[in-house]
């Protein structure tokens, strides 16, 4: 009965070891690793997608002299301009382009996410893979002859670890800034989802006075 007993105890454990695990439980889990091998395995998501078709001469990124690649990507990843959101915290790695004067815009679809700030070297971007979930991207956002995506590792610095349980994702911040756009992380609103007040999901951004009166039954 003791050793039946002292099986139970070592079956539980790791029972709650894997749900931990398996939900995130405050710690990055080992995705590089087999059977996922995150960095190894060639992405199928749009934005690879689209690589492929560039590089096949069967799409084509036109440079727009005053916006960049942002125009082009709009269309040919099919993300809506009238998506766009604009937020102000210095919450990426070109943060130091990212103020009150000068926002950071965010495209997006059921699939894909364009961060865009004036003035930047580089556009960002995440994508959806079937197997590997959330996928980084960069794009020099400057006229070449051949434009080329480029899987960025820093950004799993921040969505790669906890705020998104452990594993790679995207996930939303609010958090109040000083007048120059740097973060006061006291003031943070941790885990915002569907359940977070609305009074609290806004930190950083801009929100139209129009569609924050539609959000509280206003006209």
């Amino acid at each position: 009965m003791r050793s039946i007993a002292l099986l139970f105890a070592s079956f539980c454990a790791l029972a709650i070891a894997g749900a931990e695990d398996f939900q995130g439980a405050g710690h990055k889990l080992e995705y590089e690793g087999a059977p996922i091998k995150y960095h190894d395995q060639t992405p199928e998501d749009p934005v690879a997608r689209l690589q492929h078709r560039l590089a096949a001469g069967e799409a084509k990124l036109e440079f727009d002299e005053r916006h960049g690649y942002l125009p082009s990507l709009l269309e040919e990843l099919k993300i809506p301009a009238s998506s766009q959101s604009l937020l102000f915290s210095k919450t990426s790695f070109q943060r130091t382009f990212i103020s009150p004067e000068n926002p950071r815009a965010i495209y997006f679809n059921d699939d894909v996410y364009i961060g865009y700030i004036p003035g930047a070297p580089a556009v960002e971007l995440s994508a959806i893979d079937p197997k590997l979930g959330a996928v980084f991207y960069k794009l020099d956002n400057e006229k070449v002859r051949r434009p080329r995506f480029v899987r960025d590792q820093d950004c799993l610095r921040c969505h790669g670890e906890q705020r998104t349980l452990g594993v790679p994702g995207t996930f939303v911040r609010s958090v109040g800034t000083d007048e120059s756009g740097e973060l006061d992380t006291r003031t943070e609103v941790s885990d915002i989802d569907h359940c977070t007040p609305l009074a609290d999901r806004w930190g950083g951004w801009y929100v139209p006075a129009r569609a924050a009166r539609r959000c509280i039954g206003g006209i």
